[in-house]
């Protein structure tokens, strides 16, 4: 079994939304609590979170196990938030890193296991979400591309580095479970598919 680091980026400002929308009402906790808690579950690897904007705010609200990585160039983007965690947790000598978002609640327990199962099983460097006629995260790449990862530095995330490695990737379909939580309206509208009220 391959030793994962799980990312989990939260940095963001979320200026769209003007609240932090890590902190915003999801189940029975925080939108942010319960990507952590869906990420503990999977019982296979060690969970970091990337927080910066709002984080002693939002650092307060999490009462479940993950280790909090405190990005203080987290408005450099979600780029600059990827190589710092991986070179936070690089020295920890681990085989790959899981990279999930914080707004994607829909990305549940069984299918992070789908991806692990499929990297430890496959002999692949790559494993990817598709979605929407796109490949990206949540995504693992194993350690050979953690300089890849420590080299970004701009406001988007690893696609690049997926595409640019195309032969290495494997992806797993996932249209129904990546949908991003970008503005108050996308949020109030799934929330009240998912739990029948409207999200506050």
């Amino acid at each position: 079994m391959k030793k994962i680091a799980i990312i989990i980026l939260a940095a963001g400002a979320s200026k769209r939304m003007k609240q932090p929308k890590q902190l915003l009402p999801w189940s029975n906790s925080t939108l942010l609590e319960y990507i952590i808690a869906n990420a503990n579950n999977i019982k296979r690897g060690d969970v970091f979170t990337v927080l910066g904007a709002n984080a002693e705010l939002i650092t307060n609200t999490i009462n479940i196990e993950s280790t909090v990585l405190l990005h203080r160039k987290w408005e450099q983007g979600m780029g600059s938030s990827i190589a710092f965690g991986v070179s936070e947790i690089e020295k920890s000598q681990y085989d790959g890193v899981l990279i999930i978002l914080a707004d994607q609640p829909f990305v549940n327990t069984a299918y992070l296991n789908q991806l692990l199962d499929t990297f430890n099983q496959d002999k692949v460097n790559i494993v990817a979400s598709r979605f929407h006629g796109n490949v990206g995260v949540p995504a693992i790449f194993s350690s050979e591309y953690f300089n890849d990862l420590k080299a970004l530095n701009r406001d988007y995330g690893a696609k690049d580095i997926i595409k640019n490695h195309f032969q290495d990737v494997k992806t797993i379909q996932a249209d129904d479970l990546v949908i991003d939580i970008d503005t108050i309206e996308t949020y109030r509208e799934i929330y009240d598919q998912e739990f029948g009220i409207d999200g506050k």
